[in-house]
């Protein structure tokens, strides 16, 4: 899919490193097929640019207002793939 004209900004600032936080916005903008709309609805708490997906660092607001939103996502995260390798072993033997 082309970048639509209002976002070229944002990828030429993501792709000259002169603004980090442009580059997340864009990498954001790009996950959801350039919906401005879907960025603020994305629900991929686990993803690690998930808190700067606005191209913003976050206040300690929010940090504080998701951190055990956070904290839970990650913990599953470990738990999954242990259980997939299981599931996997489990399924050579059957």
């Amino acid at each position: 899919m082309e970048v639509p004209e209002k976002y070229r900004g944002w990828l030429k600032r993501a792709r000259t490193g002169s603004r980090p936080l442009s580059a997340i916005r864009a990498k954001c903008l790009e996950c959801v097929c350039w919906q401005e709309s879907e960025v603020k609805r994305c629900h991929l708490t686990d993803c690690p640019l998930w808190l700067y997906r606005f191209g913003h660092r976050p206040g300690q607001e929010l940090l504080e207002r998701v951190r055990p939103t956070l904290e839970s996502s990650h913990r599953h995260s470990e738990i999954l793939p242990q259980a997939q390798t299981e599931k996997n072993l489990l399924s050579g033997v059957l």
